[in-house]
């Protein structure tokens, strides 16, 4: 009898049934992991958020002075006032994820790029980058007090640091730096130092500090 009904085709309901609810059921359980992994991305981006916000503070507590990202457009104005060649070599003070060393050497085709950081985070994070870049034989990453870098190879010094961090540094420049070394400052001068240059793309744009030892 079951043979002759099926035979007939009248379980074939049943089957497209038991069909469409296994299918339902893959469906759901997708839609479910695709809202896990959703969630999941969320809670990591804010766990991200919550973490720089706390280390940008406690940075500042410790340096004196804060991480803020250049934004690249400031950067391609840093570089192209320093005037850059194949054989100048590049220091890169608080240079956080290496945005600043990366443009550098992939963009101006200078000789050597290094970049300066204190923080272990931003300074692996720098590294990764410049490995994914593939500029590792151009770029020279140092975890460590800038304060403590020899800077006696440098044609040219990128800064964006704090007046008073800056007034700090005088001295160093002017002991360590080869004559002819430039120094760029964006945003702030260094006090009791005379720019060679101060530019403005516009009249309300962050200045940049040109000197010359």
């Amino acid at each position: 009898m079951v043979t002759v009904i099926q035979l007939l085709g009248i379980v074939k309901p049943e089957t497209n049934k038991l069909k469409l609810k296994t299918n339902n059921q893959k469906l759901f359980r997708k839609e479910m992991q695709i809202f896990y992994y959703s969630v999941l991305f969320l809670f990591l981006i804010a766990v991200v958020f919550i973490f720089t916000s706390i280390y940008r503070g406690i940075f500042l507590i410790k340096s004196g002075t804060p991480w803020v990202p250049l934004k690249e457009k400031n950067i391609r104005r840093l570089l192209k006032l320093a005037n850059l060649n194949e054989n100048n070599i590049l220091f890169d003070l608080g240079s956080g994820e290496g945005r600043i060393v990366i443009i550098a050497a992939k963009e101006f085709k200078i000789k050597k790029a290094y970049g300066v950081e204190i923080s272990l985070f931003l300074h692996w994070l720098a590294k990764l980058k410049v490995i994914f870049s593939r500029l590792s034989d151009k770029v020279n990453l140092k975890c460590e007090n800038f304060f403590k870098t020899d800077l006696t190879e440098a044609d040219v010094i990128i800064c964006y640091l704090l007046p008073a961090t800056l007034e700090k540094l005088k001295n160093k420049f002017l002991k360590e730096l080869k004559p002819g070394a430039k120094i760029l400052s964006f945003m702030f001068p260094i006090k009791g130092m005379d720019p060679e240059e101060v530019n403005r793309l516009l009249p309300d744009s962050p200045p940049i500090y040109v000197y010359r030892i």
